[in-house]
């Protein structure tokens, strides 16, 4: 009996390890002021309301998409399209090669 005892926890203590090994390697790398990488999807176009150029015209308008831009280029994306309207809707394409991209995140 005892010794199936034995044979019955052993998969437990490997999982059990195994766990602390994958924790213990995450604490490290936050440790040292690195996140744990982590796939993200990429959407091929994002489309966004640009709230901060509504009823504005001119140079304004031009600031308002431009900073909606940029911020969009530090996530991957590039300007392809703009519609005018009360509030302008800004459309974005990733700028991502889909080919590098991992296989959860096409």
């Amino acid at each position: 009996m005892r010794h199936e005892l034995n044979r019955r926890a052993r998969p437990l203590r490997i999982a059990l390890l195994a766990a602390l090994a994958c924790a213990g390697g995450a604490t490290i790398a936050l440790a040292q002021g690195r996140a744990a990488p982590a796939p993200m999807a990429m959407k091929p176009v994002v489309c966004r309301s640009v709230d901060a150029a509504k009823g504005k015209s001119g140079d304004e308008l031009a600031a308002a998409l431009e900073a909606q831009a940029l911020e969009m280029h530090g996530h991957g994306y590039g300007l392809s399209g703009l519609l005018g309207g009360e509030v302008p809707v800004a459309c974005y394409r990733s700028l991502a090669d889909v080919s590098r991209l991992p296989r959860g995140a096409r």
